[in-house]
């Protein structure tokens, strides 16, 4: 008598896009995104567990280069966001992904590519005169003066000075965070001795 081999195909799981961690863990949890343990009422946060969504945040913090990019330098794959266990409120990294999802679509409009060049020449032309083997600039300082050289209707945020900077110097440049937030990040060289130079750099004009 034969016998019937019947195949049982088991329905695939659809990928998880956030999993929930333990109770124990969660009230004790910092949120990667706002840095916080509770955010509008809720403390519960949760894991990232889905590859394109860690790659999409990855992705996300190097476009903004904010606080959260700050906090997450170190981190390049998805596999470096499951290696070391990041957090974070629900809410907060919905916001975060859909936020950079609507900002590079309106990048990728016709109309902002001629602006993007725009900045980039205006950029160019502000960088060529300084003297970067040798002092710091401020941030802000630089932002004003590629304002300076923009049509009217046109204007770039720190944001995005610090994000041309990175893209020309690469590992070569470096950034202080001032503890009083009215003042300006300031950027220079690393062969330049950073600690002893940061404040001097701010006492001075930007440029000489």
């Amino acid at each position: 008598m034969k016998t019937i081999k019947k195949t049982i195909e088991v329905p695939k799981k659809r990928p998880t896009r956030l999993c929930s961690i333990s109770s124990t863990v969660t009230s004790k949890s910092f949120c990667i995104i706002c840095n916080k343990q509770k955010s509008k009422g809720v403390t519960e946060t949760f894991r990232i567990c889905e590859y394109e969504r860690a790659q999409s945040f990855i992705d996300a913090t190097k476009y903004y280069l904010d606080e959260v990019y700050t906090r997450t330098s170190t981190l390049n794959t998805a596999e470096d966001v499951f290696a070391n266990d990041l957090h974070c409120h629900k809410l907060c990294i919905n916001n975060y992904l859909l936020k950079y999802k609507r900002q590079k679509s309106a990048d990728e409009n016709p109309n902002n590519i001629k602006k993007q060049y725009q900045i980039q020449k205006s950029f160019d032309a502000i960088i060529s005169e300084l003297n970067f083997s040798e002092n710091g600039y401020a941030l802000s300082d630089i932002r004003d003066r590629i304002n300076g050289l923009l049509d009217s209707d046109l204007f770039i945020e720190n944001r995005k000075v610090k994000e041309l900077l990175i893209e020309k110097y690469g590992e070569n440049i470096c950034f202080a965070y001032p503890r009083d937030r009215s003042k300006s990040q300031m950027f220079y060289s690393k062969i330049i001795p950073s600690e002893s130079i940061v404040e001097t750099i701010r006492s001075k004009k930007a440029y000489k």
